[in-house]
């Protein structure tokens, strides 16, 4: 049986590393996501600046239109005073030319406003591009850096998991039943070794009878706070 629980000690830090292992190998493909889609998020956001800086370009294009048809309006309103031959003509020809002086000088606001959108748009479009530069660098280092990482990571795995097969294989089916079963209720520990005559576990001072009998090793004791299986380890003395 001593030489039993040793070997279980050996199986609980060789599943111990392969617990951490598997904890750090699914962080990378999370970390690797996070990466991507912050990439995106960040091309989405230029792009709809880019969109925006299009559709008031659109903008100013038609007020440009606009503007010209109403100067055309204007002019040709302007050229008729020669036309006028009573006050109530002359009355009602200025009303219309002051209608469309106001077309235009409005029009003319609109397009120095949008004039400015489309200024302040294209500098942060710039901006923009040479941030999201540095950022996919940044980024694309970082995927680079977890992808490198994930490969030592799962064949460290391997090795281990070969390892804890050969431990098993000498392993009595009914002892190691019962380490699956308290691995599983413990976070992954179900063996811990005594540690100035406490659990290794839970850190409950064990009563000395129980430390020697946990050192002869003649049979599975466990901790009678946290359950886990006690053991002593020769490598510590």
């Amino acid at each position: 049986m001593k030489k039993q629980l040793a070997v279980l000690l050996e199986l609980q830090k060789i599943d111990i590393q392969i617990d951490k292992l598997e904890k750090v190998k699914s962080e990378y493909p999370a970390a690797i996501s996070a990466a991507q889609q912050q990439l995106e998020q960040s091309r989405r956001d230029l792009q709809a600046q880019k969109e925006e800086k299009e559709e008031a370009e659109k903008r100013r294009r038609h007020l440009e239109r606009e503007l010209e048809v109403a100067t055309e309006h204007l002019e040709a309103s302007q050229q008729r005073f020669t036309e006028v031959k009573t006050n109530k003509e002359y009355e009602a020809l200025q009303r219309e030319i002051d209608t469309w002086k106001q077309v235009v000088s409005e029009t003319e606001t609109q397009i120095l406003k949008t004039m400015a959108e489309i200024e302040q748009l294209t500098e942060k479009i710039l901006t923009g591009e040479q941030k999201l530069k540095e950022e996919e660098e940044l980024k694309q280092k970082q995927i680079s850096d977890f992808r490198a990482k994930l490969e030592p990571a799962e064949a460290e795995i391997n090795n281990y998991k070969q390892e804890r097969e050969q431990l098993t294989s000498g392993v009595d089916k009914k002892l190691l039943s019962n380490y699956e079963r308290i691995r599983k209720g413990k976070m992954g520990v179900a063996v811990v070794p005594v540690n100035r005559k406490a659990c290794g576990g839970c850190f409950k001072q064990l009563p000395p009878q129980k430390v020697v009998e946990i050192k002869k090793g003649n049979r599975l004791i466990t901790c009678d706070s946290c359950g886990r299986i006690l053991v002593w380890d020769e490598t510590a003395e």
